[in-house]
């Protein structure tokens, strides 16, 4: 008797003991997880996340967060499409008035890091537009195929490309797509500046003003 008695005990001890172990803070996937399904109840599709922080410091009320970024919405803000989720309860939500958005540390466009290119309304000016003659355009042609070879070996979708305007002017372009751009995405600017000679490029908005 005293031994199923103390059987018993030990079985409850040990349920007991596992029901208070504390729950485990959400990973990646479940973040992820808890914002599609914030956006799917607000009916919103704002696609995949282009960018998932790790929670960092503390907030003034001792929460922490992961931050989501989503692809910018054509001819609204930069970087407004924001979700935060609560790295000890998982729960999903739009940044609150005064919260502070954070930027990834700077990480150089490579294999392992590639850059993510979304559709929008924007490209990225290469070289000055300038008229030029046919030997040039063919010079030219290699270069744009050059800087998407490199591109693609570095982590950068090659869509450079040769682009003449009504002027009868030419210039390398990135983002360019017959009929549309890109989002802005200041890593393209880092990776032409580290590794080409034209700089930072400018960046062209398609969008009338």
């Amino acid at each position: 008797m005293r031994r199923t008695i103390a059987a018993g005990a030990i079985a409850f001890v040990l349920i007991a003991s596992a029901g208070c172990e504390p729950r485990q803070p959400p990973g990646q996937g479940e973040v992820v997880g808890a914002a599609d399904n914030l956006l799917l109840h607000e009916g919103r599709q704002w696609g995949p996340p282009l960018e998932v922080l790790p929670p960092a410091g503390a907030d003034h009320r001792g929460q922490r967060w992961w931050q989501l970024r989503y692809a910018d919405q054509i001819g609204g803000g930069h970087g407004n499409r924001l979700v935060i989720v609560d790295a000890e309860t998982g729960w999903a939500q739009h940044p609150p008035g005064g919260y502070l958005v954070r930027v990834p540390s700077s990480t150089k466009a490579s294999a392992a890091h590639p850059v993510a290119v979304q559709e929008g309304a924007f490209i990225l000016m290469v070289t000055a537009p300038t008229a030029i003659t046919q030997e040039r355009a063919a010079e030219l042609e290699r270069e744009v195929a050059r800087l998407n070879a490199l591109g693609g070996e570095s982590g950068l979708y090659p869509l450079f490309s040769l682009r003449t305007d009504r002027a009868g002017e030419t210039a390398i372009m990135y983002g360019w797509q017959g009929d549309r751009g890109i989002q802005r995405e200041e890593r393209v600017s880092q990776w032409l500046q580290a590794r080409t000679p034209y700089g930072a490029g400018t960046w062209i908005d398609l969008l009338p003003p």
